[in-house]
């Protein structure tokens, strides 16, 4: 997020200021001062500066979500349904076979089982609340 420049803001913030005051009347005839009145002013002011910037940021991040057809999978996740499908695919050999060995069916279709959990520990997609977010500063 880029930084804004703080000088100019502080001038513009103070001459909102200084025309709120002025129309209001407020402290020229020697009225007491109401803060009240500086508040409905900055606050606005400084919400929609924040609100710019993060609509901003949003489109940002919202153009790079919707690029390409298909979000691009993890690395470990490739390599999680790598592992499935080559232990999927020695489960259909030894079945195919004329003798499967009932055990080793067994014990592929655990493995397999296994995998598939550890599966679903493993995010398939970039994790979108790692990406750079918004910064105050």
């Amino acid at each position: 997020m880029r930084r804004i420049p703080i000088a100019p803001l502080v001038k513009f913030l103070v001459f909102a200021v200084v025309t709120a005051l002025a129309t209001t009347g407020v402290g020229i005839a020697g009225d007491s001062f109401d803060f009240r009145i500086i508040d409905r002013v900055i606050s606005p002011l400084l919400a929609n500066i924040y609100l710019h910037e993060l609509d901003e940021w949003m489109q940002g991040r919202m153009a790079a979500f919707d690029k390409g057809k298909q979000r691009a999978m993890t690395p470990e996740y490739r390599r999680c349904c790598g592992r499935i499908a080559k232990l999927r695919r020695r489960l259909e050999r030894l079945r195919a076979s004329e003798n499967p060995n009932p055990d080793v069916v067994a014990s592929l279709l655990d493995k397999i089982g296994r995998q598939s959990a550890e599966n679903r520990t493993v995010p398939a997609t970039a994790d979108f609340a790692t990406a750079d977010t918004p910064t105050t500063s």
